[in-house]
């Protein structure tokens, strides 16, 4: 068995490219300048975007520790008030308001935790956020 390899076609040459020493310093200075740009630009862009994403973090964060210190305000004002000899009536009441106050509390907190769990954090902060939201 004869195998013919067929003859592949003859590709025209590119033109010889005439560069003297100044010409080749300029392209890779050129090509130097490039790189650098994108990657100060890149890093720029990077450092913006993180910045961005604690910043967002951080102002869920306070909201959450805003809106827990009225539930906390509210659990305190309501164990702070006790009439000297409640009947059960009052009583009731009492614990249903509590109920409600701790009711409220929840949903807050489940909001929040939706909320904060949502957030792109940096790499280092996905501990603090694993931590915010447990």
């Amino acid at each position: 068995m004869d195998i013919t390899v067929p003859k592949l076609p003859t590709l025209p040459k590119l033109p010889a490219i005439a560069t003297n020493r100044r010409q080749a310093l300029i392209a890779v200075g050129a090509v130097i300048a490039v790189v650098a740009a994108a990657f100060i630009g890149w890093t720029l862009f990077t450092d913006w975007t993180e910045s961005r994403q604690v910043a967002v973090f951080g102002s869920h964060v306070a909201a959450s520790e805003a809106d827990l210190a009225r539930v906390s305000a509210k659990i305190s004002s309501h164990m702070s008030f006790r009439p000297e000899a409640p009947s059960i009536a009052e009583s009731d009441v009492v614990m249903r308001e509590f109920a409600a106050i701790a009711t409220y509390g929840q949903a807050v907190t489940t909001y929040h935790r939706r909320i904060i769990g949502a957030d792109e954090v940096p790499e280092a902060y996905i501990g603090a956020q694993s931590a915010y939201i447990r």
